[in-house]
C-alpha cells in the first residue's frame, strides 16, 4: 500500500499470524495501525513502536462503538475471527465472526470510513466442484463457515444498500512461520522432522496453499482499488495439492521412516472432508494480484516451504 494514501488506520487482528505480517508491512510503509488484540500477549512477543496495541473484545459494542468514534479510521483491515478448530460448538464463530462483525462494519458507515478490506473463508464454498470461482453459490456445511458466510453477506448487504467501499478476501490454506501450531502443516512438519508417528486421513482431498506473505501482499493492494469495492475476490496459491501427496512431500524431504507416516488412520469430517482449490484469475484481474512463492514444485518442498521445515527443526532441536 504505496504512497500514504490513508492516515488513520484500524487493523482487527493484528496480532495474529496474518495480521502481524500487514501491520510491519504498514509500518515499513510508514504508517502508525492502531492495532487490537483480545487478551495478553505471549512474553516474546513485540510490535514495533510505531503500532498502538488496543486491547478489545469485538463483542464488546459500546467499546467497539468507542474506538471507532475516537479514531475515526479512514482504513480498516478487518482481520480478527475465530476458527471452527477454537469454537466446536460454533457460538463464539456466530458471536464474533458474524454478528461482531456486523456491527462494527455498521458503526464504521456512520462514520464515513474511506475503505474496509473484510477476510472470509474458502470453507464458505462447501462440497462444489472446483476450482472455485467467486461467482459459485454459498454450501457452508460448518458452523464456523455458515458464520463467514453471513458475514460476506451482511457486508455486501452494506456495500450495496448503504455506498459501505468494502473487499472481502477469501483466504484458501494460509502457511508461513508463524502458523499456528495446530493446523495441518505444522502438525506435520513436526512430526516429520522429531520422527513421530502421525496419523491422518486418506488425504485425497485437495488443499490451495498459499504462503502468508503473499496474503499480506493482497490484503494492501485490495486497500487501494477502488474497483475491489462490493467484491468477493480468492487469495490462494491457485494450485490444488492432495494432503497425502503433500504430506509425502515433507516426509522425504525430512528423511523420515516411511512406517511412521498413516495415510487413512481416519475418516475425514466437516470442512475437512472436501476439496478447496481457487481460481485466481480475478486477484489478478482486478488487484494485479499473484502469489510470488510457490508451495511444491517438482515434487520436493519449494523454497518458502524449505524455510518453514528448517525453521521448525531449529526451534525443536536447537545448536
Amino acid at each position: 500500500m504505496k504512497g500514504g494514501a490513508f492516515e488513520r488506520i484500524l487493523v482487527t487482528g493484528g496480532t495474529g499470524f496474518i495480521g502481524r505480517k500487514v501491520t510491519a508491512r504498514l509500518v515499513a510503509e510508514g504508517h502508525r495501525p492502531v492495532v487490537t488484540q483480545l487478551g495478553p500477549l505471549p512474553d516474546s512477543f513485540s510490535l514495533a513502536a510505531d503500532v498502538e496495541l488496543v486491547d478489545l473484545d469485538l463483542r464488546d459494542f459500546e467499546s467497539v462503538g468507542r474506538l471507532i468514534d475516537d479514531l475515526q479510521p479512514e482504513l480498516v483491515l478487518h482481520l480478527a475471527g475465530v476458527t471452527g478448530h477454537s469454537d466446536p460448538d460454533g457460538r463464539l464463530c456466530d458471536e464474533i465472526n458474524h454478528r461482531a462483525t456486523g456491527y462494527l462494519l455498521e458503526r464504521l458507515i456512520e462514520n464515513k470510513v474511506a475503505k474496509v478490506v473484510m477476510i472470509g473463508s474458502a470453507a464458505e464454498y462447501g462440497q462444489q466442484q472446483t476450482p472455485f470461482r467467486e461467482g459459485m453459490p454459498e454450501r457452508p456445511a460448518s458452523a464456523y463457515a455458515r458464520s463467514r458466510a453471513r458475514a460476506t453477506r451482511h457486508a455486501l448487504s452494506l456495500g450495496s444498500t448503504a455506498n459501505l467501499p468494502i473487499t472481502i478476501l477469501r483466504l484458501f490454506s494460509v502457511y508461513g512461520i508463524g502458523q499456528p501450531m495446530h493446523m495441518f502443516l505444522p502438525q506435520l512438519i513436526t512430526h516429520a522432522v522429531s520422527a513421530q508417528d502421525f496419523w491422518m486421513t486418506n488425504g485425497r482431498q485437495l488443499r490451495d496453499f498459499v504462503h502468508v506473505e503473499d496474503v499480506a501482499s493482497g490484503i494492501l493492494q485490495a486497500a487501494t482499488s477502488s474497483e475491489a469495492n462490493g467484491r468477493i475476490i480468492n487469495l490462494a496459491g491457485g494450485v490444488g495439492h492432495s494432503l497425502s501427496s503433500v504430506a509425502k512431500v515433507v516426509w522425504g524431504y525430512c528423511g523420515t521412516d516411511e512406517s511412521l507416516l498413516h495415510i487413512g488412520a481416519f475418516d475425514a469430517h466437516g470442512d475437512d472432508a472436501f476439496d478447496t482449490h481457487a481460481d485466481i484469475s480475478l486477484a489478478l484481474d482486478i488487484l494485479g494480484w499473484r502469489p510470488a512463492r510457490e508451495f511444491i514444485s517438482n515434487n520436493e518442498p519449494a523454497e518458502a516451504l524449505t524455510e518453514m521445515i528448517e525453521y521448525i527443526r531449529e526451534a525443536m532441536c536447537p545448536n
